[in-house]
């Protein structure tokens, strides 16, 4: 079960892992590329029961690599980091009243969400949304969101006083861009969650079934394709780019 303070068991929040177990994580900035380098893994806090479990995870490390002193002085960082910014003690609870926002996870209407924070840096950094795995970007409008708890008021500054905040508009531009995968818009997108996000995307596959076969495409030939939260398939077609094509046109063969 994912840890929640007794302040915040009253609201519906991470339904998912109250059902089904697992916990969730902030982890910005997490050094994963230096940490590959040094340790063999990256670390990212996927799959984990509790925080304890992967502190535990830390701390079998730290004591593997007792006699490297860079990697050891990495690892605790880490560690403190990780603590920092996993207090939900400190962390907002917004309760989401726009439409929905997103097919395979993303946001419901009424559902109720944490804005991740801490207290000694508290900027937006995202919604852990029916996914609850970790937080990513989504709009921050006034008319989306209801504030429900806010101990360090980053909502409060976030949606009303625009502080670090996401416009539905750039939201939207930044999702158009992903599911159509311009490069010039990578910019924007790379730090923004969405991009990320793709590789956590179910890729599932596809065939042909529309008698008015899209171009670039085979009939009964069988495509490997990521469901975007759009609903729409990322699929690479023949001439070896990838486009992104609506699942109408598609029989799913295999999950």
């Amino acid at each position: 079960m994912p840890y929640i303070p007794e302040e915040h068991k009253q609201y519906p929040v991470l339904p998912y892992c109250r059902e089904h177990g697992g916990e969730v994580f902030q982890y910005h900035n997490l050094p994963e590329k230096e940490l590959e380098s040094l340790v063999g893994e990256h670390l990212i806090p996927y799959g984990y029961d509790s925080y304890e479990a992967y502190f535990e995870k830390i701390e079998g490390l730290i004591k593997e690599h007792r006699n490297e002193p860079e990697t050891v002085a990495l690892l605790q960082k880490v560690k403190s980091d990780m603590a920092e910014w996993n207090r939900k003690e400190e962390w907002s609870i917004c309760r989401f009243i726009g439409e929905r926002i997103g097919h395979i996870f993303g946001l419901h209407s009424g559902g109720y969400y944490y804005w991740p924070t801490c207290a000694s840096d508290p900027k937006y950094g995202g919604v852990i949304d029916d996914e609850e795995f970790t937080a990513y970007l989504f709009p921050t409008d006034p008319e989306l969101w209801e504030i429900v708890v806010d101990p360090t008021g980053m909502a409060q500054r976030t949606i009303f006083e625009n502080d670090n905040a996401l416009s539905r508009k750039k939201y939207n531009y930044i999702i158009r861009q992903l599911e159509t995968m311009q490069p010039d818009a990578f910019e924007d997108v790379k730090t923004l969650g969405p991009v990320d996000r793709l590789n956590a995307c179910p890729v599932i596959k596809v065939r042909v079934i529309s008698e008015d076969v899209p171009d670039r495409l085979l009939p009964g030939k069988i495509y490997d394709a990521t469901v975007l939260e759009s609903g729409g398939l990322l699929i690479k077609d023949e001439s070896g780019k990838t486009h992104t094509y609506s699942a109408d046109l598609f029989e799913v063969i295999s999950e």
